[in-house]
């Protein structure tokens, strides 16, 4: 993981009232349901196709959010305060 990346999971759990649980490739089967595995094309998919696979079979079987670490918020990048058009 990255320098930025593990900046941003720190930062994640130091400011959430909820438990952060990074899922990575080492720990994905122990969040897989036994009776509804992956599907048999999962790992034909890209990087982006992976995650948004993921992120719709966690909320589907096991509920919570989910946060992409290094991700940018434009309104965060702008002191809060996006542009008008």
């Amino acid at each position: 993981m990255s320098e930025n990346r593990l900046k941003s999971l720190e930062r994640l759990q130091k400011g959430s009232t909820a438990e952060v649980i990074l899922v990575s490739p080492a720990n994905l089967d122990d969040w897989i349901v036994p009776s509804y595995p992956l599907h048999s094309a999962y790992e034909n998919l890209s990087i982006i196709h992976r995650s948004d696979y993921l992120r719709a079979y966690f909320a589907y079987h096991h509920g919570g959010g989910m946060k992409e670490l290094g991700s940018h918020n434009v309104g965060s990048a702008l002191g809060g305060k996006l542009p008008r058009e």
